[in-house]
């Protein structure tokens, strides 16, 4: 069975200071996207349920047996897995963001955004890189993340110096 990754990026140049001494004044904030949050967890769960269906079909699904209850811990685990992300949250400083509350001062002019799907993804997550935070961090379950961004420092009418597409 083939994988379909496909990845879409878009590197530009924002309006903010770089290497300011401070992050500056709060520009605006944003948390967690609920909605996909809880769509997340059900795609989830559909498919635990699905695939208990056809073991309880055939006959092979014994609750009393220790590997059948490691299964369903695991499955649990799976299901619960995005709540990883409850706290997630972007500030936006006048001269760089504090992404759950760490800051990261702007150091270069240039971010990007990707925008991943495919390859056993259940929906498309999105990763924000740039100078001084961990590489390719995700903030697919923060409520338009990438919006508020581009909003507060893409530079108007700037065209994206670098979008590709990969697929594989």
């Amino acid at each position: 069975m083939a994988h379909h990754l496909h990845i879409e990026e878009t590197t530009y140049e924002i309006q903010a200071p770089v290497r300011a001494p401070s992050l500056g004044r709060l520009l605006g904030e944003t948390d967690l996207d609920t909605r996909r949050l809880v769509i997340s967890m059900l795609i989830r769960a559909a498919l635990v349920a699905f695939a208990a269906f056809l073991l309880w079909s055939r006959e092979e699904l014994d609750l009393a047996s220790t590997t059948d209850q490691v299964v369903l811990v695991i499955y649990a685990v799976f299901i619960l897995f995005p709540l990883v992300h409850v706290r997630d949250s972007i500030k936006f400083y006048q001269n760089g963001i504090a992404y759950n509350g760490k800051p990261c001062i702007f150091q270069t002019s240039k971010v990007t955004w990707s925008k991943r799907t495919g390859a056993g993804y259940f929906m498309a997550y999105e990763m924000l890189q740039m100078a001084g935070m961990p590489k390719g961090t995700n903030v697919s379950y923060i409520k338009d993340a990438q919006e508020l961004f581009d909003g507060f420092y893409r530079k108007p009418g700037a065209p994206a110096a670098q979008e590709r597409t990969l697929s594989t």
